[in-house]
């Protein structure tokens, strides 16, 4: 039950309750642990104060008594004779335990013990005073420095010290025990204690409430951050930290959610631009087949029913069927060159010239080449790593549209080395194209007003094409048209690096 109960707090607990009372736990472990240290000090140092005032009085007490058998001032010898004599012996042991009991008073308890550790006095007389062992009185016997004990007896805790009459010669003349009641540093002791827990219960709950507010007002960025995480999740891709910057963990936590979030923004529009372009392109492929396959199911049900017999009708209806036929097949294999370079670029690449590759492409020339073809090529060669066959189809395609849509005008295909890039420049002196259609040229399936006519314009992919295979060699392409002066393609491919 506990541990479910622990769970279910790990669990549901934030970390504006969990932080604060952490941290005021472990602040009662350091005071539990401090004050349990300044309680055993305080202790130690009590009965060591008391210890000594004992021993004063005891050292009081002496000097009386070395008034009549000279303990202090006398030599061993004569110590030692005063002790060994047994009349002379009683008598110092009785008259120093009444000398002790009138410096020290009623609260202390006075034992004297003989040479053989066995109690010849005690005061107050029949006082309940604790007994030492036999182990302990030995020891302060040696004339070691006097170790204080506390001894629990009927009458409460006692003091105890016990320490030779003689110190010169301890075990001359016997022992002398002193002892007092701890109520006085007990009581102390307690009143200690008790500070001790007000203060570590004070210290827990200012802990905890000013741990909480400051672990709140620290944690406010993440509040900001979580909503808008959840808004990024409900679908508001703008949504960001609005964290000012800054140098922390939780600015660099601030910073990464607002990249991720920039990147999966841009990612979905990227998809929704995409999935708009595939739709498009769909329904554009269908309308283009659409208008071949009609045509073609025409002329198939005509000759089917067998109404068409004259050779006259027959033989254009069939050379109808045929440009029709070219036509899809020509879409088809342009479609598939689109897929083709959507899924995997060219990837063959060879060393070639440019000049030399695109002079022969201009020699076999395509249907409607203009009478006026001019060359200015760079002199010498520009070495190009690309595919050469992918290069063959973007100028076969740009020159197929020159003669399309510039019929019988002037061409100039220009080339050049510039920099690190061999240019290609095709140059017609056609109609031109207005701007609103140059923006557009390079989309798929996009047909100028002027070319809207099949017979006429293509598919409108060769330029779609153009442009992908020109990329996918590392390369650009640009134009510049203007109505009534021309067009001028550009395309610049990387050139291979010399020596």
């Amino acid at each position: 039950m506990n541990q479910h109960v622990s769970d279910r707090f790990r669990a549901e607990a934030s970390l504006q309750w969990r932080l604060p009372i952490i941290f005021a736990v472990i602040l009662l472990l350091v005071l539990l642990i401090s004050d349990t240290t300044q309680y055993i000090i305080l202790r130690q140092n009590l009965i060591a104060s008391k210890s000594r005032v004992l021993v004063q009085d005891v050292n009081q007490s002496r000097i009386l008594l070395d008034r009549f058998f000279h303990l202090e001032s006398g030599t061993p010898d004569v110590i030692q004779h005063a002790c060994s004599r047994p009349q002379l012996a009683d008598q110092l042991d009785t008259t120093f335990a009444r000398f002790i009991a009138n410096t020290t008073g009623s609260t202390v308890g006075v034992v004297v013990y003989d040479t053989n550790r066995q109690v010849v006095d005690v005061e107050p007389s029949g006082a309940q005073v604790p007994q030492l062992q036999d182990k302990y009185l030995l020891r302060a016997q040696t004339g070691a420095a006097p170790t204080p004990l506390v001894l629990d007896t009927a009458k409460g805790q006692m003091l105890v010290v016990a320490m030779p009459i003689a110190p010169k010669l301890p075990t001359a003349c016997g022992l002398v025990e002193m002892s007092i009641s701890m109520d006085s540093i007990n009581h102390l002791l307690r009143q200690e204690t008790g500070l001790f827990i007000l203060e570590g219960l004070v210290g827990f709950l200012v802990a905890t409430v000013l741990g909480f507010f400051l672990t709140r007002r620290a944690l406010l960025p993440l509040e900001r951050l979580k909503s808008a995480a959840l808004e990024l999740a409900g679908g508001n891709l703008q949504a960001r930290s609005q964290i000012v910057p800054r140098n922390d963990e939780v600015g660099v936590v601030a910073k990464a959610f607002d990249t991720m979030a920039d990147q999966i923004e841009r990612a979905f529009t990227e998809q929704r631009a995409s999935e708009e372009r595939t739709k498009r392109f769909i329904a554009d492929a269908s309308h283009e087949l659409r208008t071949p396959i009609t045509a073609l199911k025409g002329y198939l049900d005509v000759l089917r029913r067998g109404k068409v017999r004259d050779p006259a009708v027959l033989e254009p209806a069939l050379a109808s069927m045929s440009q029709e036929a070219e036509r899809m097949r020509k879409l088809v294999i342009d479609l598939l060159a689109l897929v083709r370079l959507d899924n995997a670029p060219p990837a063959t690449s060879v060393l070639f010239d440019v000049n030399e590759l695109l002079g022969s492409i201009l020699d076999e020339g395509v249907p409607g080449m203009p009478d006026e073809c001019v060359r200015a090529f760079a002199p010498g060669s520009l070495p190009v790593h690309g595919d050469p066959e992918a290069f063959r189809t973007i100028m076969r395609n740009l020159l197929v549209n020159a003669c399309t849509y510039a019929k019988g005008a002037r061409q100039v295909w220009t080339t050049s080395g510039t920099g690190e890039l061999a240019r290609i420049e095709v140059h017609d002196d056609g109609p031109g194209i207005s701007q609103e259609d140059v923006v557009h040229i390079f989309e798929r399936f996009y047909r100028g007003e002027k070319t809207r006519s099949r017979e006429d314009g293509g598919s409108g992919l060769g330029l779609s094409i153009v442009k992908g295979l020109v990329e996918s060699q590392g390369g650009r392409i640009s134009v510049v048209s203007h109505p009534g002066e021309g067009t001028t393609f550009l395309v610049e491919l990387p050139l291979a690096p010399t020596g």
